[in-house]
């Protein structure tokens, strides 16, 4: 059985391989509100499903309407996806701007406002940055040690693989 650790493999695919395998909360800007968008039983929309289970908890900062009463125009550009958009953007953020880090990673602007009040984190206090900087420092060693068997299983890591369950625009 071969095993993969999930944000290793997000890293290593834009670390070796130039790409971005579109993980929403590993990218600058953050997906939330722009490449996704999370919707409540009651129809309540939010910027990510983070957001949802916020709400859920009696936070409603990231609610952006109501499927029976927004327009999708209004939802996009509602001044929490703009705020989003701005706070997840690496280069804005003083931490991450001049980061060895910085191509690599990413900003999840849910986490920050829950653990520091403000979707505008202080990266060198937030545990994700740890966790991100952790991962990464680990990845890179490995691959300085250039072991035959690591680099293998790490080149099956990055394999893009086909997602047949997505939808996918018709071709032709």
């Amino acid at each position: 059985m071969q095993m993969i650790e999930r944000f290793g493999a997000i890293f290593l695919t834009k670390i070796l391989r130039g790409e971005d395998p579109n993980f929403l909360d590993i990218r600058s800007p953050a997906g939330a509100g722009i490449g996704q968008l999370a919707y409540s039983y009651d129809g309540s929309v939010y910027t990510c499903d983070e957001g949802r289970m916020l709400a859920a908890q009696g936070d409603q900062t990231f609610r952006l309407g109501h499927v029976a009463e927004s327009k999708y125009r209004d939802i996009v550009g509602h001044p929490t996806v703009r705020a989003m958009v701005i706070a997840s953007n690496l280069d804005s953020q003083p931490d991450c701007v001049s980061c060895t880090y910085n191509p690599y990673c990413g900003i999840q602007t849910t986490h920050n406002h829950k653990t520091q009040g403000s979707v505008f984190g202080r990266m060198r206090e937030s545990n994700i940055c740890a966790v991100h900087k952790g991962i990464q420092d680990y990845l890179f060693e490995k691959l300085a040690d250039a072991e035959p068997h690591v680099l293998e299983a790490f080149d099956r890591w990055t394999t893009i693989r086909a997602r047949e369950h997505f939808l996918h625009a018709p071709e032709g």
